[in-house]
């Protein structure tokens, strides 16, 4: 890709889950982290065989692409279902379309799920820091439910005192009878 002004091992490392396809789909290129989760994605493959267009809704292929200039596009990677968020750059002269994404994750805890690690991304992308504020978030949520189960526990002891309470003084009196 010398237009870009990166050879094409610069261009894999500054997008990791990128993908080069020619006008009939087939793959002229793809980054090495999207190649380790989607291993039919190598070069020669028919890309329409296992990419599913979630948005926007059609039949994966260039006319949809064509149609949707400069859109965000959800695939779905049939096999692995994973899911692939970015936008694709069409190279007019050389008859390429050019998706630069990363996956699609939710949860922080789907990183681990699909084997992914935060060196799999590239170091722009946002949805690391974004994955990384789900986690400091979910943490922080699972130290409330943590404080609120102990803050729980105090106030059924703290509602069992006076109870308690009531007998020890019961048991006092009585052991008071006995001695008078």
């Amino acid at each position: 890709m010398p237009a870009s002004g990166l050879d094409p091992a610069e261009f894999a490392s500054a997008f990791p889950f990128h993908l080069v396809l020619d006008g009939g789909m087939r793959v002229v290129q793809a980054g090495a982290s999207l190649t380790r989760f989607c291993p039919d994605l190598v070069p020669g493959a028919d890309a329409s065989r296992v990419l599913r267009c979630r948005v926007p809704e059609g039949a994966f292929g260039a006319a949809l692409v064509d149609a949707h200039p400069r859109s965000l596009f959800l695939l779905e990677h049939a096999p692995s279902r994973m899911l692939l968020r970015g936008y694709f750059q069409r190279r007019a002269g050389e008859g390429l379309y050019v998706f630069l994404g990363s996956p699609w994750i939710t949860e922080s805890r789907a990183l681990g799920e699909r084997g992914l690690r935060f060196r799999d991304f590239a170091l722009h992308d946002p949805a690391v820091d974004m994955l990384q504020v789900m986690q400091a978030g979910q943490q922080t949520i699972a130290d409330s439910r943590r404080l609120a189960a102990n803050l729980q526990a105090q106030g059924a002891q703290l509602r069992a005192a006076p109870e308690r309470q009531r007998a020890s003084e019961a048991a006092a009196r009585e052991l008071a009878m006995i001695a008078a």
